[in-house]
């Protein structure tokens, strides 16, 4: 857990911006949920599905992009042994 709160705010590939901004927002709507449950004052429906619509299109945009990348080196990597067994 250590490395990984490492790798997110440090100058890595492993930890993306969009990950670390779908955290932020996340946190944002879990707080956004305890004030609307827990006090009296009522959280504006617009605001949270808004938050959660932002959230699931950056976490999605992010798995997306972790399965191209894996395609893309997969074909990189096959072409690269054919050329090296000419």
């Amino acid at each position: 857990m250590k490395q990984w709160f490492k790798h997110l705010v440090s100058y890595s590939q492993k930890v993306s911006s969009k990950r670390v901004t779908a955290i932020f927002i996340v946190i944002n709507l879990i707080a956004l949920a305890y004030v609307g449950t827990f006090t009296s004052y009522v959280a504006p429906q617009f605001m949270y599905d808004a938050l959660a619509i932002v959230a699931g299109g950056v976490l999605s945009t992010t798995v997306v992009e972790a399965f191209t990348n894996k395609t893309n080196d997969t074909k990189n990597t096959s072409a690269s042994n054919s050329e090296e067994s000419v």
